[in-house]
């Protein structure tokens, strides 16, 4: 603070302390006093340095800004995002519930031996008096036809 002599209270007053400092750089960082203490400043330091000096400071606050900002609107579309996946995968999981249940009761209901199992043909003619099924698999990410359907039956019944 001596080398500004005159002014050496000001440079104190800005600078006296970290306290003072941050208080300065805050003020420079919202564009308030920053002319003055440039101008204070170029009297001991060359002006072109002080000038890039505040320069470079105000484009590090601005992009730490833009980067706080930004974070803060990623993590808020990505906690929506979360959000809406884990709706959606509750509505499907529901949907397996109701579904499965709905199932079960059409498979119990036409079993006509009632031995607690479907015969071949039995499952057959499930599948062709309730063709609703289909779309209702395809809801659960299920692609498959009737076909399909019949020989995954064959394959069970083997093992």
């Amino acid at each position: 603070a001596h080398l500004w002599e005159d002014q050496a209270g000001q440079i104190r007053d800005w600078f006296g302390s970290v306290g003072l400092s941050m208080q300065t750089l805050f003020g420079v960082m919202t564009l308030s006093g920053w002319e003055e203490l440039a101008t204070v400043l170029s009297r001991v330091i060359p002006a072109p340095i002080v000038g890039l000096s505040i320069v470079g400071y105000l484009m590090m606050c601005f992009f730490t800004t833009l980067s706080l900002v930004t974070s803060l609107v990623n993590q808020s579309f990505a906690l929506a995002h979360r959000t809406e996946e884990q709706q959606r995968t509750h509505a499907i999981e529901e949907f397996r519930v109701y579904f499965s249940g709905a199932l079960a009761n059409v498979f119990s209901s036409s079993d006509q031996s009632q031995r607690g199992h479907l015969e071949r043909e039995e499952y057959r003619a499930i599948l062709e008096s309730h063709p609703a099924v289909f779309p209702q698999l395809k809801r659960l990410g299920i692609e498959a036809t009737s076909n399909d359907l019949m020989q995954l039956f064959d394959r069970l019944c083997k093992d």
